[in-house]
């Protein structure tokens, strides 16, 4: 069994924090947007291809194959007034495939106003025939939950379904859309676009308080531990190889101020080890640094640069109409602001 310990593992960086943390509560119990066989709703056809039924399992809509673009389902209500969702931040339609193809479903919520303005959000699901699932649209968020058009939720003038132009029949049933959420509802933060910059430029150091649980991570057989003079790694012997891995407690690290790392490594084993050190980012790996053999007791600081071996040479044939580019080297594939791991 080898051993060594990482010591630390150093940059020049400053200090800063994800800007947008966005605190939820539960707001109002949510509300349905129909009931049962939807009475005070009309159900307008985008065309003859379109037919619709309201039922107490929820509203049946088929589509016969036509030349329609976006065949689909209006509902607005009998009384002539908008949907008043205001008290909620989204809302969450159940449909069903009950056709025999595969489905694509938009979801689209209208303000009244100048269709050159785009005055809606839009959200999609896709089903397979016989299978059920939830499209949730966000206010104010279309096309995989991105910033959109600001919706006003307090004057819904139309709520859209709609399919694509098809060669078969295709239906659907709408099982239930309730209202839910709070006002100003956001939607959740993938926490791999959260950056950190390590204060002082320090990624670790062993005064370093760290979620060993979140942060260090082992492969093929090693082992880690945290001790008062870092991270201890345990190999095993012979020709297997092992890896220990630190990241992040959250998001990727922004280095983005710097143009290396720094590990600094000690062997504390009987016997002599010889590491290689890379880092992992968003964009790909670092090249491998071979920090050499380091016998029983011995320390190195191992250099971690940004900057590939080979930089970046573009292919001479780039451009050239009717041929595909060849030769050239790829450079570095780091993304500075987006650190994902120390791989030791």
């Amino acid at each position: 069994m080898k051993h060594f310990a990482v010591l630390t593992a150093a940059c020049l960086a400053g200090m800063a924090f994800p800007d947008a943390l966005h605190a939820q509560g539960f707001g109002v119990p949510a509300k349905p947007v129909f009931e049962g066989k939807a009475e005070d709703i009309q159900l307008k056809p985008s065309s003859a291809q379109v037919s619709a039924q309201a039922g107490g399992d929820g509203i049946t809509v088929r589509i016969a194959p036509g030349e329609e673009g976006y065949p689909g389902l209006s509902l607005v209500k009998k009384d002539g007034t908008p949907f008043d969702l205001s008290k909620h931040g989204h809302v969450e339609a159940k449909i069903a495939n009950t056709g025999t193809q595969q489905l694509g479903l938009g979801l689209r919520l209208d303000n009244p106003g100048d269709w050159k303005s785009n005055p809606y959000n839009t959200e999609n699901i896709y089903l397979k025939p016989g299978e059920s699932g939830v499209v949730n649209l966000i206010f104010g968020h279309s096309h995989g939950k991105k910033k959109s058009y600001p919706l006003k939720p307090e004057n819904i003038s139309q709520i859209l379904f709609f399919a694509t132009k098809s060669e078969a029949q295709q239906s659907f049933r709408i099982e239930s859309m309730i209202a839910a959420g709070t006002p100003g509802e956001l939607p959740a933060i993938d926490p791999a676009t959260i950056r950190v910059k390590p204060a002082g430029g320090v990624v670790y150091e062993a005064s370093s308080k760290i979620n060993a649980e979140k942060q260090i991570d082992t492969w093929n057989k090693a082992t880690a531990s945290v001790t008062p003079e870092g991270i201890r790694a345990a190999y095993p012997g012979g020709k297997e190889t092992g890896s220990l891995v630190f990241r992040p407690e959250q998001g990727r690290w922004d280095l983005s101020q710097s143009l290396q790392v720094v590990v600094k490594i000690r062997n504390d084993g009987a016997t002599a080890v010889s590491p290689n050190v890379r880092l992992e980012s968003n964009g790909g790996p670092s090249d491998t640094i071979d920090a050499g053999t380091l016998a029983p007791g011995e320390s190195k600081e191992v250099v971690i640069p940004f900057i590939a071996k080979e930089i970046w040479v573009g292919a001479k044939d780039a451009g050239e109409k009717g041929k595909k580019a060849s030769g050239g080297q790829p450079g570095t594939k780091i993304t500075s602001d987006a650190i994902s791991a120390v791989i030791v």
